[in-house]
């Protein structure tokens, strides 16, 4: 799918998802991405959005320019349990710019207990050992395309989504 300025939500989503679980995608910037215009976020949360009373944990991923390296920027609000991911996280893309074609990377969101790892490709750009309370149950999965207005340019695909029980 394409996405350009529109938030996506699965809805065959079955309950809340597992304890531990793996959320995997494929995200691919066009040629010639715009380095500020939109990024694409992943946001796993509970409780309704923007209520004030949801927790969740979001991970935004932006294509480099030029063939430097792409950013993500984690975050997460877990209400009620202020000692978990409490600031934001930045890290490094590998591989994720804006200079071929299709420039693509396979995301990989493992959580185990308290513990998320991001992968891009084989790569972990982020390990946080006590990220998301263990006992909390997402119940929502969405993709968001945000920033600023887009040009041709700045198209961002997303395919192969799953979500697997489990590490």
């Amino acid at each position: 799918m394409s996405v350009s300025g529109f938030t996506l939500t699965p809805r065959q989503l079955k309950g809340p998802l597992p304890r531990d679980f793996t959320v995997s995608f494929d995200l691919v910037a066009a040629r010639d991405y715009t380095w500020g215009a939109r990024a694409m976020t992943v946001r796993l949360s509970k409780g309704i959005a923007n209520s004030g009373a949801d927790s969740f944990f979001t991970v935004r991923f932006r294509p480099g320019f030029g063939g430097r390296d792409g950013e993500a920027v984690i975050e997460g609000t877990f209400r009620g349990a202020p000692d978990y991911l409490e600031r934001t996280q930045y890290a490094k893309v590998p591989g994720f710019s804006n200079d071929q074609q299709n420039n693509r990377i396979a995301v990989t969101i493992r959580k185990q207990g308290e513990m998320v790892e991001i992968l891009a490709g084989k790569v972990s750009i982020g390990r946080y050992e006590k990220a998301i309370p263990g006992a909390l149950l997402f119940d929502a999965v969405s993709f968001e395309s945000q920033g600023t207005q887009p040009s041709p340019n700045d198209q961002m695909f997303i395919s192969n989504v799953k979500i697997v029980k489990g590490s």
